[in-house]
């Protein structure tokens, strides 16, 4: 009798064991799905920053984008953030780069329907203006 209920109890933890490690496979394999995204969007991010920050000649981008929206002057940024996202988006994905001012698109370079979005605001000399960078895997 002592040697069964020693044998049920050791049959107990077992599946205490296996039912604890099946829970923990299902919550590590969901991590799996999410970090690749987190990181995608992180990048999205990051990228739309260094864009913003990249010096053309005298002025940068977000110069440039000011200007585009002030004197409709925009053929030297178009060229210069599509150089930059040809060189660093991945060949197999897809982008949009856009700038919005008063709800209107003042500059889209590339397109795609769904993907991951950055946005940064600017504003300078009064003007408020809504850049968006969005990643397409497909």
């Amino acid at each position: 009798m002592k040697g069964q209920s020693e044998t049920i109890g050791l049959m107990i933890i077992v599946i205490l064991l296996i039912l604890i490690g099946l829970v923990f496979l299902r919550f590590s394999m969901n991590k799996d799905n999410v970090l690749p995204e987190l990181r995608t969007n992180i990048q999205t991010s990051n990228l739309l920053t260094a864009i913003l920050r990249y010096n053309v000649g005298n002025d940068d981008v977000r110069g440039l984008i000011v200007k585009c929206v002030q004197q409709n002057e925009c053929s030297v940024l178009n060229k210069e953030v599509k150089a930059i996202l040809d060189n660093t988006v991945d060949k197999r994905a897809k982008y949009e780069f856009k700038a919005v001012y008063e709800e209107k698109e003042v500059i889209r370079i590339g397109g795609c329907n769904r993907g991951l979005t950055s946005n940064i605001p600017i504003s300078e000399a009064g003007l408020f203006i809504e850049t968006r960078l969005k990643i397409c895997s497909n």
